[in-house]
């Protein structure tokens, strides 16, 4: 299996994670003169130089060249597999932290029953979707309703019923504990669409037209040519995101992705072959390299074989008990 290997250009690495908090580089200029020190007192101390560097600025379209076009954007009942579904208008009940684990995101913190035949979230108050949709219980539970009943999502299958215990507490009951289901409440299944848009659109607009919580908007849609995302005025952290847009720029051959990347059409290239990657580390300091490997997503036992250890099922479930977090 080949290294896919990210490029990202040295002067704008931190706008990668821009939606969570990174900071963005971006100048604006002003369109009034500045008030001479005589006309305006200063109310609050002049910042200093320490606060000024880090002082989050504010502007600007983060670019990415990708390699291959999504088939889905926005409907939770269908897989993605592009890295451009590394969704800017979407967010998930959870997210995983830096090593992986799930932690709280559009919940606000989430449990397992006694019994492990249930999972309770508590919901972040105050959020809309794009189309002002009201995010509460109702909605996860709408949501999920119909995206746990897709073929494509066998990782919600043990979901048996949800109750809304409140406006913004709902229960997940399953038919068995699995480690592998919270995962799911930050990929494509566990997505967070606006039901209105989830009931009302078909499958190929929701395919097209992310309708969410996130930070970005979908600004624009040019299947095979770029998606483009502007800045959600009413995102839920206040005074993020910080950029004013992000763009997809899909080109499918690597040769001439880099090309244009070198060229300055974008600050990150998603897809560069390990050779290509060698050529950039000749020119030290001017690019910043991330690589990273694939690997198994999944195990299948052969569980119908009788002469399998995998046959008996203390042995699948001792396997899946030593991947446990």
């Amino acid at each position: 299996m080949r290294r896919l290997i990210s490029i990202l250009g040295v002067f704008i690495l931190l706008a990668v994670s821009l939606f969570t908090g990174c900071q963005a580089p971006a100048a604006v200029a002003p369109t009034t003169p500045a008030p001479t020190p005589a006309a305006v007192a200063p109310t609050t101390p002049a910042p200093t130089p320490a606060e000024e560097e880090n002082a989050p600025l504010y502007g600007g379209v983060l670019k990415v060249i990708g390699g291959y076009f999504p088939d889905n954007i926005g409907d939770p009942r269908v897989p993605c597999w592009s890295p451009a579904c590394v969704q800017p208008a979407l967010e998930g009940l959870l997210r995983p932290d830096i090593q992986g684990k799930p932690t709280p995101w559009l919940a606000t913190s989430f449990g397992w029953g006694k019994d492990l035949k249930s999972i309770t979230f508590t919901l972040r108050q105050g959020v809309k979707y794009h189309d002002g949709t009201a995010f509460n219980a109702q909605s996860v539970k709408e949501i999920l309703d119909i995206s746990r009943t897709s073929p494509s999502n066998p990782q919600l299958a043990s979901i048996t019923s949800i109750d809304i215990l409140d406006e913004y507490t709902v229960r997940l009951n399953v038919k068995e504990y699995s480690d592998a289901l919270l995962n799911a409440f930050w990929e494509p299944a566990g997505w967070m669409v606006s039901p209105t848009a989830l009931k009302t659109q078909s499958e190929d607009w929701l395919a097209s037209h992310p309708v969410g919580t996130g930070p970005f908007k979908l600004a624009s849609y040019d299947r095979n040519v770029t998606i483009q995302y502007e800045k959600n005025p009413d995102y839920w952290i206040k005074g993020r995101p910080y950029l004013d847009g992000m763009e997809w720029i899909f080109i499918s051959d690597l040769t001439a992705g880099l090309l244009a990347f070198k060229g300055g059409t974008a600050q990150i290239d998603e897809w560069v072959t390990p050779d290509q990657a060698a050529e950039l580390n000749k020119e030290p300091g001017k690019w910043i390299i991330q690589s990273y490997g694939a690997g198994i997503d999944g195990l299948l036992f052969s569980s119908a074989n009788p002469d399998s250890p995998f046959h008996d099922v203390r042995v699948r479930q001792a396997c899946c008990y030593a991947m446990t977090y």
